[in-house]
C-alpha cells in the first residue's frame, strides 16, 4: 500500500488510479530478459468500480498480494496438476484477486500449492482461494532485485479551473517497499468546534512498526511502499 495527497487547493475531478509491475525477468538459461508491463488489481479504491479517488484528504491505495500478485514470482512454462487460472497465475492470464472468492463472486478451486523459491525452501504458501501467506521477506527482496522490479502508477483527472485532463506518474522500486509497517496517522480532527480535519503533510510520508495483535492473526502483514 502507498499514500496519495492532493497538494492544490482545488483537487482534481473524477480523478482515478491504476498501478503496474514492470519485471524483466529472464528465462532459464539466463539468455534475452522477457519484458512485460503487468497490471495491478487494487482493493482500495477498488479496480472494479474505476479505482475513483476523492483527494479531499489523503488516500490509502491498496494492493493485495495473493497468487494473481505481479510483485511474486511466476514462471511463463506449463502449469503442474494443482494450478490453474482460478488460483494462480502465468502470462498472459487476465489477472484475479483473492478478495473476490472470498466475496463469493468466483468459486475457487479446491487446489492449493507451494511456490518454490530460488532454492528448496518454499517462497510463500497459498490456499485454495488464492490468499498467500508465509511470504519470506528476503526472498521476495532478491526476486525484486533480480527482475529489477517497478511499480508504475499512474493518476489522472480533471483539472477544476481549465478542464484539461492530468496525469501524474510516479514509480517505486523494490527497495522502496517495507514490510511489517504502516502509515503514521496524518489527518487529526481539529480542535476548533467547526469541526475541520487537520492534515500534517510533515507525517505523510512516516512509517510506524505493526505488529500481529493489532492486525489480527488472521491477516499477514502489511507492506507499506514509502
Amino acid at each position: 500500500m502507498f499514500q496519495i495527497a492532493e497538494l492544490k487547493r482545488d483537487q482534481l475531478l473524477e480523478c482515478h488510479i491504476r498501478c503496474y509491475a514492470v519485471r524483466h525477468v529472464r528465462d532459464a538459461q539466463g539468455g534475452v530478459p522477457h519484458f512485460q508491463t503487468h497490471f495491478m488489481r487494487l482493493l482500495h479504491p477498488n479496480d472494479e468500480w474505476g479505482g475513483v479517488l476523492f483527494l479531499a484528504l489523503p488516500n490509502i491505495v491498496v494492493h493485495r498480494v495473493d497468487a494473481w500478485s505481479p510483485i511474486l514470482p511466476t514462471t511463463h512454462g506449463d502449469r503442474d496438476e494443482t494450478e490453474a487460472p482460478a488460483n494462480s497465475f502465468r502470462f498472459p492470464d487476465v489477472i484475479r484477486r483473492s478478495h473476490d472468492c472470498e466475496a463469493g463472486n468466483r468459486t475457487p478451486l479446491n487446489r492449493g500449492t507451494r511456490y518454490p523459491g530460488p532454492d528448496s525452501t518454499h517462497m510463500y504458501r497459498r490456499d485454495n482461494a488464492g490468499n498467500v501467506y508465509d511470504i519470506a521477506a528476503d526472498r521476495l527482496r532478491q526476486f525484486w532485485q533480480e527482475c529489477s522490479l517497478e511499480i508504475v502508477v499512474i493518476i489522472e483527472g480533471l483539472d477544476p479551473t481549465t478542464s484539461n485532463t492530468v496525469q501524474k506518474r510516479h514509480s517505486f522500486a523494490g527497495n522502496d517497499i517495507v514490510f511489517d509497517h504502516k502509515f503514521a496517522p496524518c489527518v487529526f480532527e481539529d480542535p476548533d468546534p467547526d469541526g475541520y480535519c487537520l492534515v500534517d503533510m510533515r507525517n505523510f510520508h512516516d512509517l510506524v512498526p505493526v505488529t500481529s495483535e493489532e492486525d489480527g492473526e488472521d491477516f499477514p502483514p502489511p507492506v507499506s511502499i514509502s
